[in-house]
């Protein structure tokens, strides 16, 4: 996944956790709804100026925007979760079965 790809997932993310739709979103930032939709799908990057607006509207400092991977929604870890135990060959599964237990030990 390139920097445009998960800086729009981020956006979605945070836009989302604020409820807002991209119209919604798009009318407080002053650009037009397709932009952001643009940068959520990772086809642009906008510019200092609207990603500072961007982190005002998120109440969030402008560099949280570009981490990634700080929080997930529990949905998609599980998803996700799901999906590499899903690839995962018999031997990896069993010892990735072994690590979980050892992990949830006290």
């Amino acid at each position: 996944m390139n920097l445009k790809n998960l800086f729009g997932r981020r956006i979605r993310e945070l836009r989302k956790k604020a409820g807002l739709t991209q119209e919604e979103l798009s009318c407080r930032v002053d650009v037009d709804s397709k932009s952001i939709s643009r940068i959520e799908t990772g086809k642009f990057l906008p510019s200092l100026d609207l990603l500072y607006r961007l982190s005002r509207v998120f109440n969030v400092e402008y560099y949280e925007m570009l981490m990634f991977e700080h929080h997930k929604d529990i949905v998609d870890l599980r998803k996700e979760c799901l999906e590499i135990l899903d690839a995962m060959p018999d031997e990896k599964m069993q010892l990735a079965y072994k690590m979980l237990k050892v992990l949830l030990e006290d």
